[in-house]
């Protein structure tokens, strides 16, 4: 049985993604990658958007239950 309570990325590896450096450009840039940011990245790549996402930390390292 699943807990729903529990963050489907609780058990998993951390995502290894690149630094952004350099000049890069984007149609959309989402600046929080939190549920809500990830989300409206998926919205955007399936509208065929070219997007960039920055976060402070890691993507979703706010979410911790507690």
């Amino acid at each position: 049985m699943s807990d729903s309570n529990v963050p489907l990325w609780g058990g998993g590896e951390a995502l290894d993604l690149p630094r952004l450096e350099g000049e890069r450009s984007a149609d959309v840039c989402v600046v929080g990658l939190g549920g809500s940011g990830l989300a409206c990245i998926t919205a955007l790549l399936d509208e065929g958007r070219t997007v960039i996402g920055i976060d402070a930390a890691a993507v979703a390292s706010g979410a911790g239950i507690g």
